[in-house]
């Protein structure tokens, strides 16, 4: 399988697909990583592009959940019904978190994290195995 061209990538991309610049830069990304494992088909890209949409938001909401000075805002300083002090966590970290594991589980499925991809790996190489196996039982036959 050949690593598709970044240029005409983007025609790949789900029509569907939100085409903002964090999208469309993972989408390329993972695409072009996919290719090269030979974990992908075009049936994937609706997949791909799902998953490039989560990337987009998750950061996203990292920019809207850091302060001025980089400091992430885990918890939100409010006054209760009875006028007391609380504080209540920030809707972004709950987000950003749920963000975080939907894209994580995405990579999985495409074969992109260390675990995974060692799990490719070990199919791979069964595959090639079977294969060698078959190739030289007919041989054999000659």
């Amino acid at each position: 399988m050949s690593i598709p061209d970044p240029k005409k990538t983007t025609k790949r991309a789900p029509k569907t697909m939100r085409k903002d610049p964090f999208s469309m830069e993972f989408f390329k990304l993972i695409l072009a990583q996919c290719s090269e494992n030979e974990t992908i088909t075009p049936q994937d890209y609706f997949a791909l592009g799902l998953i490039s949409e989560r990337y987009s938001l998750y950061k996203q909401t990292l920019e809207q959940l850091h302060d001025e000075n980089g400091v992430p805002i885990i918890a939100i300083d409010q006054i209760g019904d009875k006028g007391q002090d609380s504080q209540k966590m920030n809707q972004l970290f709950k987000a950003s978190n749920d963000l975080y594991t939907q894209l994580m589980n995405g990579l999985r499925e495409f074969g992109l994290t260390p675990k995974s991809r060692n799990d490719v790996q070990k199919i791979k190489a069964e595959r090639e195995s079977l294969l060698h196996h078959m190739m030289k039982g007919v041989s054999d036959d000659d």
